[in-house]
């Protein structure tokens, strides 16, 4: 009777819990999806109170995060694990790789279980359940914990089948992966609560510790990959036996029963729920680890910056701009003058090949030119700064302006938007321009005929890219606004966008077509992106561009 009753409060634990979590969702959405231009006039305040409308809109939800949650395991598994082992030695024997590729999973696992847990969350569900709520902090951790670790067993499972195939390792030893992944991390969630418990130490806020010792596991488990002569040392056999699951078994139990057990889980919910620190919002820490990068600091306030006569010839918008971009320049020129500086090195590095070995940067000039998606994927990850950009706008200037109504007028905004577009695709430009030029330099000096017609694209879609992305970023922060006053970056359409295009990217290292035509469609892509972006920023950011 004992035991029906505890898995009754298990149960109703969960469903509370997701009831909590899927109006949290449903309210969310609405709220962002009422702030689209266009599609948000259709909704009204009415939608809050549609009951079959939000438990479609949960159902969605539901579907769409276990899938994701699949997608990500496997992400997890494949780009972790399964890629360096297999790409990184192709000539080591298979077993090796084989070897490589279960001691990278172990490693990862063992620093994940220490570097994350579940127990000592503080997301915004946790407060608002427990502090809100009043549910029972023991009932609440517990089932919330448990249910977690025990579906990644399932959601692990068929990219551990997958890639552990794939490895050519046996269907049985495949079986224990998720195994050894779940049952570390139940043990690790038991270690948090003990240290907790006799120590009253909340490991988690320890981040000298956890992620060294986090950093030490990625050592360690790359180590074998940067020194190939250590390779043959790594055995995976034990660890995807039938000792190593049993083994995993005894953690996973163990920890599983210390879950059950545990007693203090209300002080532990005090000391990581609470309102004086980031709890009340639980992204407050995180939100201010964002924008730590962009504060100013006391070298940027040159003393010829604060001159009055600086910019004397500039006036209104203009003049307010040009003071940010100077005030701004470590954060801004740093990261463009390493990359021409990483450009230009390699250049000298493709130089000198074109003098010790003719022949060899003739063949390299060749591939070269076939890589243009490559290069996509290169232009995203040189623009990244762009978004950093953006987070010190916001954070050192817009954040206080928006607040005056002149600021948020129409001509002010879009003003605004047009100076800091000119300076952030400049910059872009730059880079672009400087790859160019290192890349047919070292064409031209390797004696390859790179044909005009094919040539010319190729640079053109390198600078329509470079420009693509410094209208994206500055696109999206107009449109979406995505952070508020408290730090928080809320807006998950703006957090979907720039994963669609970082997916794109992505995807890009994996074509392998014709290169004239594929630059042809990057760039007359980028350039349909880049006018209706535009156009959308003249037509709504007036609208959109609020301070919240």
């Amino acid at each position: 009777m004992e035991q029906t009753q505890k898995n009754s409060d298990f149960a109703s634990t969960l469903i509370t819990v997701f009831t909590v979590q899927a109006a949290l969702t449903a309210n969310k959405f609405i709220y962002y999806f009422k702030r689209i231009p266009l599609l948000g006039r259709l909704a009204g305040d009415s939608i809050y109170a549609d009951g079959s409308l939000k438990t479609a809109l949960c159902g969605v939800f539901a579907i769409l995060k276990q899938l994701m949650r699949f997608f990500y395991k496997a992400l997890y598994i494949g780009l972790v694990a399964y890629l360096p082992a297999f790409l990184m030695l192709e000539n080591a024997a298979k077993a090796t790789r084989q070897g490589l590729f279960v001691w990278v999973l172990l490693m990862m696992s063992i620093g994940g279980a220490v570097l994350n847990a579940h127990t000592a969350n503080t997301d915004f569900l946790r407060y608002t359940c427990i502090k809100l709520l009043g549910m029972e902090p023991g009932r609440f951790i517990y089932s919330t914990v448990v249910f977690d670790h025990l579906t990644d067993l399932v959601f692990f499972l068929p990219a551990s089948l997958i890639f552990g195939l794939l490895a050519g390792l046996p269907l049985v030893s495949c079986l224990v992966l998720p195994v050894m992944v779940v049952g570390l991390h139940l043990a690790g969630e038991a270690l948090h609560l003990f240290l907790f418990d006799k120590c009253g130490i909340v490991l988690v806020k320890k981040h000298l510790i956890t992620w060294g010792f986090a950093g030490l596991c990625l050592l360690l488990g790359y180590l074998p990959l940067l020194f190939p002569g250590l390779a043959p040392l790594v055995r995976h056999h034990w660890a995807v036996s039938l000792p190593g699951a049993l083994l995993f078994l005894v953690l996973g139990g163990l920890g599983l029963h210390y879950l059950k057990t545990y007693s203090v889980y209300t002080g532990l919910s005090q000391a990581t729920t609470n309102l004086s620190e980031a709890v009340l919002d639980p992204k407050k820490a995180q939100s201010q680890a964002l924008f730590a990068g962009v504060k100013l600091k006391d070298e940027d306030l040159r003393q010829e910056s604060l001159q009055p006569g600086r910019f004397a010839h500039r006036h209104g918008f203009d003049y307010l701009n040009a003071l940010f971009f100077d005030r701004h320049r470590r954060m801004v020129l740093k990261p463009i003058l390493i990359e021409l500086a990483v450009i230009g090195a390699l250049f000298l590095l493709l130089v000198l090949l074109c003098i010790l070995s003719p022949q060899l940067a003739y063949t390299g000039a060749a591939a070269v030119t076939g890589i243009l998606p490559v290069f996509v994927f290169c232009m995203y990850m040189a623009t990244s700064q762009c978004e950093r950009i953006t987070r010190a706008m916001f954070y050192n200037c817009d954040i206080a302006l928006l607040r005056y109504s002149f600021y948020r007028s129409r001509r002010a905004v879009l003003e605004t938007f047009r100076r800091r577009m000119l300076y952030v695709g400049g910059f872009n430009l730059l880079v672009g321009a400087a790859m160019c030029a290192a890349v047919g330099g070292f064409v031209a000096l390797a004696g390859y005929h790179w044909p005009p017609d094919q040539m010319i694209p190729f640079m053109l879609s390198l600078l329509c890219l470079s420009l693509f992305f410094a209208v994206h970023h500055l696109f999206c922060y107009y449109i979406f606004q995505p952070y508020t006053t408290d730090l928080n970056m809320k807006n998950p359409f703006y957090k979907l966008v720039n994963m669609a295009v970082y997916l794109l990217c992505y995807l890009c290292l994996q074509i392998k077509v014709e290169p004239r035509g594929f630059a042809v469609v990057v760039s007359l892509s980028t350039v349909v992106y880049m006018t209706v972006a535009l156009l959308l920023v003249y037509r709504f950011a007036p609208k959109t561009f609020r301070v919240k």
